[in-house]
């Protein structure tokens, strides 16, 4: 999003995990980015950057999704401003209310106006084969009842999120395969057999 047409002064990054682009981006320092996980993820980041100077002001608060007290102090800290939340990697593992409140409470209890998640249907799972025990390790730490990727998106929808923006895995992996082409000749990979309608990928949702 270039800054000038969507200027916003906090980032909550929820599920933060390892990701660096507090310190790898060229981010304006007035910029708060909250980094939002649990205590030994942050910590443990924060040990192996300790020799890093981040960009912009970053934050950190540990939080668990599923404690509807402690997702307040994360609205809290965003606050009444336009903010961008960023959920790459963690609804999928979420449990179906969790995910159901993240899209309620967001678009009425504070700022948020932004939304960058990805989605991943059922069909684009089967497609690439990440079945069986391709997805063993996921389903050990899911929810029983975490929701599929187009359940995810019935639920923003029904809370006012619509997709401002898509980057399609699908059309990224189709460009993928034209360049292993040219090099593998006939030895290349077939395509996905899915359509680019299918909203697999990375979305920035917008509060309709």
């Amino acid at each position: 999003m270039p800054r000038a047409a969507y200027p916003i002064p906090s980032v909550l990054s929820v599920g933060c995990g390892l990701d660096t682009r507090p310190w790898r981006l060229d981010l304006p320092s007035t910029l708060r980015w909250i980094e939002v996980d649990f205590a030994d993820v942050l910590d443990y980041k924060d040990r192996h950057l300790s020799g890093e100077t981040p960009h912009c002001r970053r934050e950190r608060l540990t939080v668990d999704l599923n404690d509807p007290a402690q997702r307040r102090v994360m609205y809290e800290e965003a606050g009444p401003a336009p903010a961008l939340m960023i959920t790459e990697g963690v609804l999928m593992y979420l449990p179906a209310a969790t995910v159901e409140a993240l899209a309620a409470e967001s678009s009425n209890h504070c700022g948020i106006a932004h939304w960058i998640s990805d989605i991943t249907t059922t069909a684009f799972t089967k497609a690439i084969g990440a079945g069986g025990d391709t997805m063993r390790p996921i389903r050990q730490v899911q929810a029983s009842d975490a929701p599929k990727g187009e359940q995810i998106l019935d639920v923003l929808g029904r809370h006012g999120w619509t997709t401002a923006a898509r980057r399609s895995y699908i059309t990224d992996i189709a460009f993928a395969l034209d360049r292993v082409r040219r090099t593998m000749g006939g030895n290349a990979p077939r395509p996905l057999p899915l359509s680019p309608d299918d909203p697999t990928g990375l979305h920035r949702f917008a509060r309709g």
